[in-house]
């Protein structure tokens, strides 16, 4: 009887020191010193909307939007949007009093600023640097040092470039992809 009470209260302990190492997230975070307060932010994963995910939470992996602000080799800062597109645009706009046009819909509801990392690879597509390269408007990959680059240089196409959302995909804890989202 004892032996058992005894091999109870093991089982006990081993299920709370169990518990409480299985709620730790050992996935990286995309926000670099971020500790998230409450639980994680799903993105919206359709076409007809992405979630602006609220300030200080951890991004899951998927898809947000986001106006870049500052770029390097390792980090973007953002300030993410919620991004509706077809019938959801034009709900979220008379939500709000607005309109849609042209079949899209920016939100805005927190503006901040958050560093995100990325991932050594991070693939990137531009919208005006196609552009610049055909005349027509057409989404070509371009290198991240690009991309940069456009941030850093005034002249009509990065200026295009840097006023438009980026919709950015991320994966174990870093930005993967970024692709620039034509706004006519």
């Amino acid at each position: 009887m004892r032996s058992q009470r005894l091999a109870s209260s093991l089982v006990v302990c081993l299920l709370v020191i169990l518990g409480s190492c299985s709620s730790e997230n050992d996935q990286g975070s995309a926000k670099k010193g971020v500790s998230p307060p409450g639980p994680a932010t799903p993105p919206l994963n359709d076409d007809d909307a992405v979630a602006e995910p609220e300030p200080g939470t951890e991004l899951l992996d998927g898809r947000y939007m986001a106006k870049i602000i500052t770029i390097n080799e390792k980090e973007a800062t953002v300030d993410f949007v919620g991004w509706f597109t077809g019938d959801a645009a034009q709900r979220e706009a008379t939500n709000r009093g607005e309109q849609a046009p042209g079949g899209f819909f920016l939100a805005n509801e927190h503006s901040s600023e958050d560093v995100l990392m990325l991932a050594d690879n991070v693939a990137v597509t531009s919208v005006w640097a196609g552009f610049d390269r055909s005349g027509e408007i057409k989404a070509v990959d371009i290198d991240l040092g690009t991309l940069i680059e456009y941030f850093k240089s005034p002249n009509d196409i990065a200026t295009n470039i840097v006023s438009d959302p980026f919709s950015i995909i991320v994966e174990n804890g870093k930005v993967i992809r970024l692709d620039e989202q034509y706004i006519a």
